[in-house]
């Protein structure tokens, strides 16, 4: 029971990434695309490049061309914390260790599947492999960090026991 409990607790946070996925996915490609531009409107006004100085036709044609990289990345990088997010609830469910961040992978992949499935049916969005491609390298990332720096504490607290004994 405690394993149940503690696995189900484990898991909220993987939950609510998944419904922050799902709620900006459902958003029309026209307001995704107001966001997006939004945000990047906000971050090049803070670049010393004179954004404010510019015509309003160069500033849209240069959030236009940022746009791409800039949804890209957040692909990436929701992901990326999706499948970090995944590990200890993984870690719980399986006996075996070594076989969570497999699995964090794999519900991080199918997840991104099913979100581009989802936003085939969204108005002006599209379903694209790409995505799915860019999602789960995002997702194996930031497993791959995860594990490193796991890795890395334990190996350095095998190291002071070894020096203690």
């Amino acid at each position: 029971m405690k394993r149940f409990l503690s696995f189900f607790l484990s898991l909220i946070p993987a939950v609510l990434c998944m419904i922050l996925i799902f709620c900006l996915s459902s958003q029309t490609a026209d307001v995704s695309s107001e966001t997006s531009g939004g945000v990047i409107k906000n971050v090049l006004s803070l670049l010393p490049i004179g954004f404010e100085r510019m015509t309003s036709e160069r500033q849209a044609q240069l959030i236009e061309s940022c746009q791409f990289v800039v949804r890209k990345g957040a692909h990436f990088s929701i992901y990326a914390l999706l499948g970090i997010l995944y590990i200890p609830p993984m870690h719980i469910l399986f006996r075996q260790k070594k076989s969570a961040p497999f699995a964090a992978w794999i519900l991080s992949f199918l997840y991104a599947i099913s979100d581009e499935i989802h936003q085939k049916y969204v108005p002006g969005r599209s379903c694209e492999l790409r995505d799915v491609i860019i999602d789960s390298a995002g997702a194996a990332l930031g497993i791959l960090i995860v594990c490193t720096i796991i890795g890395a504490v334990m190996e350095r607290k095998q190291n002071q026991k070894e020096r203690c004994l």
